[in-house]
């Protein structure tokens, strides 16, 4: 289940508390092991069973985590950008 943090104020919390910022980084949980930035990326695409060509190249690109590791800033770059089209923050508080 994909859950909105920027739309869940308490998660966003509790992530915080415990060390995981949202605005630094995308996080991936699973029972109770918590992936943050490239890691979390990298986790989800490697789980990945995609039947559409993109998420076949997302899984590519973004399988490896130490691949991830090296893109993760322009996907950061771009998440505030988009952000910012719309008028966002990037940390909802």
């Amino acid at each position: 289940m994909i859950i909105d943090g920027r739309a869940d104020a308490e998660l966003r919390h509790a992530l915080q508390q415990q060390g995981f910022n949202l605005a630094s980084g995308a996080v991936l949980i699973e029972g109770e092991r918590i992936w943050h930035g490239a890691d979390a990326v990298a986790k989800l695409c490697s789980q990945l069973e995609p039947s559409d060509g993109l998420l076949k190249l997302l899984q590519v690109i973004f399988g490896n985590p130490d691949r991830t590791r090296l893109l993760y800033p322009v996907l950061l770059l771009a998440r505030r950008l988009a952000l910012a089209a719309k008028g966002l923050p990037v940390d909802p508080g």
